[in-house]
């Protein structure tokens, strides 16, 4: 007895000197990637503290281990006990007769090899596994990339090595087992209908079974992201899919200790109602990403993971001198200049008014052409071409830019000339065929002589056809084929060549107001305009938007609307959240610009400039209200929006905070108690609604806070903190 006492005792020390070795070895930022030469062939994938460990059991490649800290179990050999259900790491349903149903291709698999890839241009880490199926003649290559944050990234190589084509009815490009343990479970993600009453991000506790999350609506408001947890809120899992359409994610839930599907398992992959992909003989399909994270830790630290991912492995680089510029957006479908007013003379004049209120980026929006599909300058309202506008904006001391909606969409597309010589090339709600290789082909020489022709700094593109549902099918070869995978990669690739030909180009995204958020669509744009919104529904709007994309990247328009309340309490929306954007609508000339209004606009301008975008591009960033870490991401108040944005070195940060409506559950007083401070410093902070300074220790501000009063909806506070030497 005593010796087995001091084996145990050996074998535990020799478990904590082991975990402590790990820990060592794999700091936050680092990777590494192991293979076992064993029968399973497992797989060891380490990404900052994130551990994944997959292998094949009984002809399944299935995820054997998740780890937050880095540190595999040393003391069980298999992870997993072996009554475990091996579950599929990936899942593939393929039809091989258009009358027959599809058949799943989760097992069969054997091992072709595994080999590392040069690193990616963004230094990323790059693995292959190729499986070959026994059962049938498919091949797959699981893609796996590592770049030190604790998401990893994965997606397909689908090959179809037999002589007569398939179809791919499910893809899921990854799944499989999350926890192996008995937990409460839930899931969170951003709403999945545009509805003004839902919450910008919610829980939902997981009962036992499959419970499922869904965008039906084509370029849906609800982008494909999740987060699942414990309920006690110590460990997230975080997924995103890069993917622009219909999408589906399963979750099932197992709470029996003993049964083989004990845990919590998923599937996150492109939904449709027809076959997602007819794949001819010898050909090989890519599916998209699931990027796919894992830590320990709050929601704050949860959501600061996902931005530093996106920051370092999906934003395209932007040079820093280009980076969160002041915009102004002259329209033609609204603002203090329509329809046939927005002519050159016009413009000119808010170019005057931009550049005496800081506006550095003018942008040319809607109606500079008076045919969709013509992208020329109106012969009436611009006669010269926007030359003449181009230059005298820059002469301001401001950039150019443009916009078009070469995609399709709304608009009078049928005057076009495009649309009358080819019919044939639009769907319904003018939908362009983009799976057609001659389609394909005029956009980009189209959007490459807009470029050409125009020389923006800033390319505004914009697509707003309503709900596309299940967007277009296709029938190939006896199948009918949603072609948004087909779409996709079409017009994906013509953003990748727009990069590559013009590397200084601002790309920025405005579909339908808020849509196409996804990390494909993402990687491709710099800026994404969710939407242009009054107060209280635009801050609400932000909470949501602001967990799965970091603040630089996030663009609210200050429209018409900031007539319909208090202009400070706008401003600070506009400057104090995101990329500042203001849609034609200040004064009508600057002669009619007040010098108070004038001063509250430089004002702004020169707090942001000076002081919150030097910090924005790297900010942590945290959520006190409506959505709150203090309550694990929950909504805690329908009136209150409260967020903090930080330097990672703790020496500056800045909180905007709103009341949003008044309700008798929500007092008039918040207690705002700053994070992303530091104890031992003391700091300068400023109340920008009465500016005054005050001085205060970082111990007191974080552990007491300040009160803030906002007695009506619409007040707002601007908070400033810089610690002092």
């Amino acid at each position: 007895m005593r010796f087995m006492k001091r084996l145990l005792l050996v074998a535990f020390l020799c478990f904590l000197l082991a975990q402590a070795a790990l820990s060592r070895a794999y700091p936050a930022g680092s990777t590494d990637i192991s293979v076992s030469q064993a029968r399973n062939r497992e797989v060891r994938f380490t990404s900052g503290k994130t551990l994944c460990v997959e292998g094949l059991v009984d002809g399944i490649w299935s995820t054997r281990y998740w780890a937050a800290d880095g540190r595999p179990n040393v003391l069980v050999s298999c992870p997993y006990p072996e009554w475990f259900t091996p579950q599929p790491a990936f899942y593939l349903e393929v039809k091989d007769d258009p009358a027959q149903p599809a058949k799943p291709l989760s097992g069969g698999w054997e091992w072709v090899s595994g080999r590392e890839l040069p690193r990616t241009e963004r230094g990323s880490r790059h693995f292959v596994v190729e499986l070959a199926n026994q059962s049938r003649p498919i091949a797959v290559r699981l893609h796996t990339l590592l770049d030190g944050t604790p998401f990893i990234v994965r997606w397909l190589d689908i090959t179809n090595k037999s002589d007569k084509s398939v179809a791919l009815s499910e893809v899921y490009p990854w799944s499989g087992r999350l926890w192996g343990i008995v937990y409460n479970f839930e899931v969170g993600h951003q709403p999945t209908s545009v509805s003004p009453c839902d919450p910008p991000f919610g829980w939902t506790a997981l009962p036992d079974g499959k419970t499922g999350v869904e965008s039906v609506m084509g370029n849906g408001y609800d982008d494909p992201f999740f987060m699942v947890r414990r309920s006690d809120g110590a460990e997230y899992f975080v997924g995103y899919l890069a993917w622009s359409a219909n999408w589906k994610l399963e979750l099932e839930c197992d709470r029996k200790e003993s049964s083989p599907t004990v845990g919590l398992s998923f599937k996150f992959g492109p939904s449709a109602k027809n076959v997602l992909r007819v794949v001819s003989p010898g050909e090989t399909v890519t599916t998209p990403a699931v990027h796919l994270g894992h830590l320990e830790g709050d929601f704050d630290e949860a959501v600061q993971a996902v931005h530093e991912h996106v920051r370092r492995s999906v934003r395209p680089p932007l040079r820093a001198d280009r980076n969160c510029l002041i915009q102004y957006d002259a329209p033609a479908d609204q603002g203090v200049h329509p329809n046939e007013k927005f002519n050159e003379e016009n413009v000119l004049k808010e170019i005057d008014l931009a550049a005496a209120v800081g506006v550095e980026m003018f942008i040319m929006d809607i109606g500079w052409y008076d045919v969709f599909g013509e992208w020329v300058p109106s012969q009436t309202r611009f006669p010269r071409g926007l030359g003449p506008i181009r230059e005298y904006a820059r002469s301001k001391g401001m950039l150019f830019g443009l916009q078009t909606e070469i995609e399709g969409g709304r608009g009078n597309w049928e005057k076009s000339r495009l649309m009358k010589e080819h019919p044939d090339w639009f769907g319904k709600q003018n939908m362009l065929y983009l799976d057609r290789s001659e389609v394909a082909s005029y956009f980009e020489k189209e959007i490459m002589r807009v470029l050409g022709d125009s020389k923006p700094d800033l390319y505004r593109h914009e697509y707003i056809p309503g709900w596309t549902y299940e967007g277009l099918e296709v029938e190939r070869e006896g199948f009918v084929e949603n072609n948004y995978w087909r779409y996709y990669d079409s017009l994906y690739a013509i953003w990748d060549s727009v990069l590559k030909e013009y590397p200084d180009l601002i790309m920025q995204a405005v579909d339908n107001g808020g849509t196409r958020d996804d990390l494909a669509n993402k990687s491709r744009f710099h800026e994404t305009y969710f939407t242009e919104s009054e107060i209280p529904r635009g801050f609400v709007e932000y909470s949501g938007k602001s967990i799965s994309l970091p603040p630089e990247m996030l663009i609210m328009g200050l429209g018409l609307s900031q007539k319909r309340g208090p202009l400070d309490t706008h401003l600070r929306m506009v400057f104090g959240i995101g990329v500042p954007h203001m849609v034609s609508s200040i004064d009508p000339t600057l002669d009619e610009l007040t010098p108070e209004r004038k001063e509250r606009y430089l004002h702004y301008a020169n707090i942001y400039k000076s002081f919150i975008r030097p910090i924005m591009p790297t900010c942590k960033v945290y959520h006190h209200a409506p959505v709150s870490a203090a309550r694990g991401g929950a909504i805690v108040s329908r009136t209150w929006f409260a967020m903090e944005f930080a330097s990672p070195d703790k020496t500056k940060a800045w909180a905007t905070l709103a009341r949003t409506g008044v309700s008798e559950h929500d007092p008039d007083v918040f207690i705002f108690r700053p994070k992303g401070l530091s104890r031992s410093r003391t700091y300068q902070v400023t109340f920008d609604s009465e500016g005054e300074v005050v001085s205060i220790d970082g111990h007191r501000l974080m552990q007491d806070g300040l009160a803030i009063r906002l007695e009506s909806n619409g007040e707002s506070e601007l908070l400033l903190f810089e610690a002092r030497e």
